[in-house]
């Protein structure tokens, strides 16, 4: 007997009651009731070793709802940044970068080692002997992005919906903010900044989007979708968006700009007075006006001298990222230390640039400390709100060292004292 013909009509129709069903349903055929959906309490149970309403009770505790279900306390683990492995992965990358900048040539490329250090990091957590567990949060973060997303309303009623939409946008501003800083971080080490159509916030949305969205492609297709072409277009878009910067660190081999630069310092250091950029010139052997045409501005001369004390330090970020594997807290001190003596040292200079842009970047230098987990340092609130105040106090020199050697130990717990999970 033949089939019966269905119409274009009729394919349109129960094409769009499909959709709106999968819209609207997606997610709650996920969540389900207890028993059932994509996380049933009985095997959670089982696989915990935990009665069911024991298991229930954790997930209404830890959720902060009566109605939360193990769904809930899972998509958590998943979404929220305080619990999934973000920060461990951002933890393991920085070290990975240290080490890489420990084995590089001289005059290597910063920005190279930075991309190399990704791909590779990525390479052995998505396509080597890296964690399954890691993929899978990866994959299922997006899957229940995506689900809550369909099912929505205007409203927001539901606090389920809510709770996992809201777990996403506090990982994407945390990530966010941990990329940026590494951004402004490597473009002052490159000497570029973002051109004028840009801001750092938002050259890195579009290259968090970028990865976001070829990963998928990637895990779905390794050959077809290889991680080097991703590495590559990170690598020119940055360029695109960048721009040499102002102050930028290369100097040209015939430059006197070092030479005065240094001769500030000690100077300086020497004599504690502020000192202009033609006097400069003529203590490195220069006619004043050498000076004056290398530095017109003695703000910025200033500026660009309390970087170079500083970028050493900065540099040396390998450094900071070896204590990690052991300690966040001695590479906060060494890094805090550095600028109280630069303080003392050039009091003159750091006064006259209290608002520059380089102490942003030293205050998210140690904010990514104070953000790395499993180890003696523990922020209990904004790490950059507490970098914030603990650069101020570096900064007052010798005067604020108490200060911040008292804050920073009321900021510090000993390793794995922070509660963890129960599941």
């Amino acid at each position: 007997m033949p089939r019966p013909q269905t119409s274009s009509e009729e394919v349109d129709r129960l094409e769009q009651l499909g959709l709106a069903l999968l819209a609207n349903r997606a997610f709650y055929a996920l969540r389900g009731p207890r028993s059932r959906g994509a996380v049933p309490v009985e095997e959670i149970a089982e696989g915990t070793g935990r009665a069911r309403a024991t298991v229930s009770r954790i997930a209404a505790r830890e959720i902060g709802r009566e109605t939360a279900t193990p769904f809930d306390l899972v998509a958590r683990r998943v979404m929220d940044p305080a619990e999934n492995l973000m920060q461990v992965g951002w933890s393991r990358a920085v070290t990975a970068f240290a080490q890489n900048m420990q084995a590089a040539e001289p005059g290597a490329s910063l920005l190279n080692i930075a991309l190399e250090t990704i791909s590779g990091v990525l390479a052995e957590e998505f396509d080597g002997g890296g964690s399954p567990e890691r993929r899978q949060m990866l994959v299922v973060g997006y899957l229940l992005h995506a689900a809550a997303l369909a099912s929505d309303t205007e409203d927001g009623a539901d606090p389920a919906l809510r709770d996992v939409l809201g777990w996403r946008r506090a990982s994407y501003t945390q990530s966010m903010e941990i990329h940026a800083s590494a951004l402004r971080f490597l473009l002052a080490q490159a000497g570029r900044r973002p051109k004028p159509c840009y801001t750092d916030a938002a050259i890195v949305s579009v290259l968090h989007a970028l990865f976001d969205g070829y990963m998928l492609m990637h895990l779905l297709d390794r050959d077809a979708y290889p991680l080097a072409l991703m590495r590559k277009t990170i690598l020119d878009l940055g360029n695109a968006m960048t721009e040499p910067g102002v102050f930028a660190h290369r100097w040209a081999k015939d430059d006197p700009a070092p030479q005065i630069i240094e001769a500030a310092l000690k100077a300086v250091k020497a004599t504690q007075k502020l000192i202009q950029p033609g006097d400069a010139a003529v203590l490195a052997g220069y006619l004043p006006e050498v000076g004056v045409t290398a530095f017109p501005d003695s703000a910025v001369f200033a500026e660009q001298c309390i970087e170079a004390a500083l970028r050493p330090q900065a540099v040396a970020l390998r450094d900071l990222g070896a204590g990690i594997e052991h300690s966040a807290y001695p590479a906060a001190v060494r890094l805090l230390e550095t600028i109280e003596q630069i303080a003392d040292d050039l009091r003159p200079m750091v006064d006259i640039v209290s608002a520059a842009p380089v102490w942003l970047e030293v205050e998210q230098l140690l904010a990514q400390l104070l953000r790395v987990p499993n180890v003696t340092l523990s922020i209990p609130g904004d790490p950059a709100g507490a970098a914030k105040i603990l650069v101020v106090e570096a900064r007052r020199g010798s005067e604020g060292h108490n200060t911040w050697v008292a804050a920073l130990g009321m900021l510090t717990t000993e390793a794995g004292s922070v509660p963890g999970s129960q599941l």
